[in-house]
């Protein structure tokens, strides 16, 4: 696995390569461009909670967190909820 298979903009900090495991971090830029919502459905989807949890902690529907997480993706430049969880700057 090279570095060419990130997007860029990401920093390989821990390889495990018998799981295939990567580790990633950013520029903490990229979290400025979260809004409130968006950080706070982040630190929770960080914490391994569902979209019907989110939506149910925020009182709000499960479309509207689906649309929040996407966009945290997007924002973060992160392919998955999985590959976010790697990422501990969320969690601030």
């Amino acid at each position: 696995m090279t570095n060419t298979d990130f997007p860029a903009g990401l920093l390989v900090r821990a390889l495990d390569s018998e799981r295939k495991l990567v580790v990633v971090t950013f520029h903490l830029g990229r979290l400025s461009t979260l809004t409130a919502a968006e950080r706070e459905v982040a630190r929770l989807a960080y914490a391994g909670l569902s979209n019907d949890a989110i939506a149910c902690l925020r009182k709000t529907s499960r479309h509207t967190v689906a649309g929040q997480i996407a966009r945290v993706l997007r924002k973060l430049c992160v392919p998955s909820r999985l590959a976010l969880a790697t990422i501990p700057e969320v969690r601030i």
